[in-house]
């Protein structure tokens, strides 16, 4: 027999109750060369065990067999199969000893199927392209990269950091949570820097990074797009001389500042 095809993995098939066979696409040898994931809302994988979990058929097909699971996978759930081989060669062929060729043939199906199986797994790495060269992507020991993130230096090579105030926040919609969605809206597009509609640029933005923008109370005041400051309520400045506790107006006049440019004309109400 011969190894035509490079499957070396089937699936993810979806549950929905009350299917129970999957096919795989490729050859086996042994039972125990198949694997059997099942993920849950594709969260939480777990590796399903031969006679417990699920049976194989179609052993030494060259097409391939199918798996049943003993309990139906529900909808949310997904079965994936693949090969996974013990990596030894067992043919032991001897001086002028007898050499079959079935015997032969097989284990050369076996190394096959081995580099088919590292080639699968390879492919789903994270890997730099032909044009980096060498970098260096290896780790520094567990002492020195514990509690810390991954990230690349100057260099592009792999390294470690700690991490940032932003990073120890929870994920999720109350204060304090970072967004949970990969979307960061019309901020991610913004410049870095202080002028009007930037991003300051520190990693470290304290409690006014959870603030709302706007005019009412707690909430940070944001120049609008020609960098001027919204209209706000009078009554609510202090350390103002005037009469009574109605609304004021706060007249800011046209002039020069310190390095020659135009400052802010208006009033606020």
């Amino acid at each position: 027999m011969t190894v035509p095809s490079p499957t070396t993995r089937s699936g993810p098939y979806d549950g929905d109750g009350s299917t129970t066979v999957f096919a795989y696409g490729f050859k086996v040898l042994d039972e125990n060369e198949v694997e059997v994931v099942l993920t849950d809302s594709g969260v939480n994988a777990a590796v399903q065990v031969l006679g417990t979990h699920y049976a194989v058929s179609g052993v030494g097909d060259t097409a391939g067999g199918h798996i049943t699971m003993v309990t139906a996978p529900v909808a949310g759930e997904t079965v994936t199969v693949r090969r996974v081989m013990t990596k030894l060669q067992t043919e032991d062929i001897r001086n002028q000893g007898e050499l079959y060729a079935q015997d032969h043939e097989t284990a050369l199906d076996r190394l096959t199927m081995m580099v088919l199986e590292l080639s699968e797994k390879i492919d789903r790495q994270v890997t730099a392209p032909v044009s980096d060269g060498s970098p260096s992507m290896t780790l520094p020991t567990a002492a020195r990269r514990a509690d810390k993130a991954l990230v690349f230096d100057g260099l592009g090579d792999a390294a470690v950091a700690a991490f940032g105030s932003a990073a120890a926040l929870d994920a999720g919609t109350g204060s304090g949570d970072l967004p949970t969605n990969g979307d960061l809206g019309s901020a991610a597009t913004k410049d870095t820097g202080t002028a009007s509609g930037e991003v300051p640029t520190n990693a470290d933005l304290g409690s006014a990074a959870v603030q709302d923008v706007g005019t009412a109370a707690n909430n940070v005041v944001q120049l609008d797009g020609t960098a001027k400051l919204p209209a706000v309520d009078g009554s609510q400045l202090t350390n103002l001389s005037g009469g009574g506790g109605g609304p004021q107006s706060v007249q800011v006049l046209a002039g020069s500042n310190a390095a020659g440019g135009a400052a802010w004309s208006g009033t606020w109400t």
